[in-house]
Formats: C-alpha cells, structure tokens, sequence
C-alpha cells in the first residue's frame, strides 16, 4: 500500500516505496533497486544523502551486512519495511491514536540538537527534522547507510558503530533517541555512559523504546504505565500467559538464543534501570503499552534526564503524570504518512512541542491504528527476527520455518488476544 505523497521531492520511505540497500548481484556488480529519486534534483531546503556502499551478503534469501557479523538481522528491504510499519505504529500507539514521535520535553525557543542512534532507514530522524525545522539539527547513525535519498536541510546521516569509542560533540545534545536496539548491543552500561557524557547536563533526554516480545495476555483499555523498575512490562512479566501456545514458545526459543549470543533481546527492567542509574541519569521513567497481535490499540517508551555535573547523588524518580502532562498547552501539528502543507506550520514558532499530531479520529489521520498496523511490522518482522540467531544455535532450516508457520496461523486465528508490550 503507498499513500500519495506531499510534493515529489518529500516522499520519504512511506510505504510501499523504500531506497532498499545496495547490493552485489550474481555477477557481481553493484545494483541499486530504488524508487529514482536520486535523479531529481532536491528542493529547497532539502538535500541527497549519500549514496550506500554494496556492503551486504545473501543468505537463504535475505540480505545481511558482510562485514558485522554479529549484526544477525537482514539489512534489506523487507526489513526496511517493517520498521517503517512499526514506526508507524508505535508512534500512533504512544501518542493514544496520535502520532508522537517523541516523548522527551524539549526546550522551547533554543536550537536544539537530536541525535537517533541504530536509526534504520532514518524516518524518526527525518520527521523529527521537520517537525522542529529551523530551530535543529537532527542526526542519524547505524553501522551502515540505509537511509533516504532526499532528506531535511538540517538532518544528517553518518556510518557509525556506537559500541566503538566515540564522539560527537560531548555534552551538546537534547536528546539521544534509540530504538529497538536489543539484540544488537552488548554493553548496555557502556553505552549508557557515552550517551550521558553527549548530553547537555541537567537538559538532555536520554528516549529509549524497545519491544518486549513475550506474549501478554490483553489488559483493559490496552494501555499500562509504571515507573521503569515497578514491575511495567519485562520479560520476567507477571506470569499471566496468554492462550497463545506458538508464540509463547518462539518468543522463549528466541530470547534464549539471543542470550547464548551476548547481546539480549529481552526487556529487563530492573536492570535498565540499574544500568541507567549507574550511568548518572536521574528521573527515569517508563511507560508500558500494547502492541497486540490482533486488532487492538497499544506501544511505549521511556526517557530519562541527564544529571547535571554537579548533582547530588541521583534520584530516580518513581511516581510521575502521564505522558499528556509532559506536553506543551501549544502542541504543533505532524503526521507520519504523508505530511500535508497544514502539518508544517508552526514547527518554527519557537514553542515547545510534545511530538504529536492532534486529531478528531480515534486513530488519527492515518489509515488504521496501532491494531492495523503492528500484525502488519511483525509479518515482515518474524523471519528477520528469527532466521540467523535461530540458525547460529543450530536450528535447522525446516524447524525454524515450521515454528513461523505456526506463529503465523496462530496470529491469524480471532481468537488470539496475545500482545506484546514495548
């Protein structure tokens, strides 16, 4: 499904249209399988971002990065699909039906600097560069590029391993947002420490939003938040389990495969928590939302507040409002798919903004909701996330692809109430 877009030159990875990865073909040349805008000439205020180098190997269908291993999700544009679906939706669902692209209260009337680590195919970083055009910069790193070809003025991509030593400008950025980033890192505690060390003291936000995929039974009104050790969401759960007998156990099988690896895919929260608290970080905060299987609203994420250098010892705070409480009385208009010319003004008015585009439907202007639109990312998402971390702890090809098939008819089934939570 594609939605028409706002000009020709602002179409960026809505859906259905992707800039997949450059790739060797079987004789190995570099081809490129894009949507051609790299042939038109930005427009004003827009500019191409550089093209992706042919870095990536075949294996049993997919694509991934040939020289990170340890990478073992498919880089192609199947993937890149399902994250531009589940940004979609997680957006829709931390919003309750409106998009919100963050949560984090920025400063109102400063130059603010936005910094996406692991971004993908760049969508968060380019709508947040819209969102708060002429008062930002907004930057995106990954260990590879993946990202559209006509991007925002003010946003920047840039290769970058984030587990190798780094700097980019200590002590100088708003907000550091990252996303779905288990699975990919090893040290946690590191990273949260060189994250801290890049954050404006007593200003910056630190958003980090991941998925816990244990399945979950559905909660009344679908949404759920607590302070980020209450017990809100983790995988150590509450043991209610739902009637989803399949995706219980793939989620278990890959949870435990991920750990052999070293780098988790499961939600801990206590040790998030530990590890944030650790890392100089203050005002820790979690909210907990559904994601369902099925047709119904949910998602989630959480931000935390870089200490200043001459705090008192951290606090955490553990009791806090709820999302709508962080938000600005003079919110500005966005939304993600596609942006119409009403959604732009007053991004420059210099107010503080909360991220999130008002509507007067339940699920805002967007086709669906968070019910439509994550059974949709996960579809695409379950081979990605399951093939190689099953492969290397030496399942075999028919087991894995029999487990997705029941995964897949379970979720198909009405009378499947599973969510997972993020």
């Amino acid at each position: 499904m594609s939605l028409p877009p706002r000009n020709p030159h602002t179409r960026i990875n809505s859906l259905g249209s992707f800039i997949p990865f450059a790739h060797e073909d079987s004789h190995g040349s570099s081809s490129r399988h894009g949507s051609g805008s790299s042939q038109r000439s930005p427009p004003a205020g827009r500019r191409s971002s550089p093209s992706a180098a042919s870095l990536t190997t075949q294996e049993h269908g997919r694509h991934f990065l040939a020289n990170s291993p340890q990478y073992l999700f498919p880089w192609d544009s199947v993937e890149a699909h399902s994250m531009d679906l589940f940004h979609k939706a997680a957006t829709l669902a931390r919003g309750g039906g409106r998009a919100r692209i963050h949560s984090a209260p920025l400063r109102p009337n400063e130059h603010l600097r936005i910094l996406d680590l692991g971004t993908g195919t760049g969508l968060w970083v380019v709508e947040m560069a819209d969102l708060y055009a002429g008062r930002s910069e907004v930057w995106g790193v990954d260990l590879a590029p993946f990202q559209p070809h006509l991007i925002p003025s003010n946003a920047k991509f840039q290769s970058l391993d984030i587990e190798s030593h780094w700097l980019l400008g200590t002590a100088s950025w708003d907000l550091i947002h990252i996303r779905c980033l288990n699975g990919v890192v090893r040290n946690w505690p590191s990273l949260y420490a060189t994250v801290h060390s890049h954050l404006i003291p007593g200003v910056g936000y630190i958003e980090h939003v991941e998925i816990d995929w244990t399945p979950q039974p559905a909660l009344p009104g679908g949404v759920g938040s607590s302070s980020i050790g209450g017990g809100g969401g983790g995988s150590s759960g509450s043991g209610n389990t739902p009637s989803s007998p399949c995706l219980a156990a793939w989620a278990s099988i890959l949870l435990n495969c991920m750990d052999r690896t070293g780098r988790p895919l499961r939600v801990d929260p206590a040790e998030t928590r530990l590890a944030l608290h650790e890392a100089g970080f203050v005002d820790v905060r979690q909210d907990t939302y559904q994601l369902p299987f099925d047709r119904r609203e949910s998602a989630g994420a959480s931000a935390s507040r870089a200490s200043p250098t001459s705090a008192s010892p951290t606090r955490t705070r553990t009791s806090l409002p709820s999302l709508s409480s962080l938000s600005s009385p003079s919110s500005h208009s966005l939304s993600v798919f596609p942006l119409s010319d009403d959604d732009d003004e007053g991004a420059e008015d210099g107010n503080d903004n909360d991220g999130s585009h008002d509507s007067s439907s339940p699920s805002g202007r967007h086709g669906g909701g968070v019910e439509k639109w994550f059974p949709r990312a996960f579809d695409l998402w379950l081979e990605g996330l399951t093939l190689m971390p099953l492969l290397r702890a030496g399942y075999d090809l028919d087991t894995i692809y029999r487990l997705m098939a029941d995964v897949r008819r379970e979720v198909a089934d009405p009378s499947c109430t599973a969510s997972c939570t993020m």
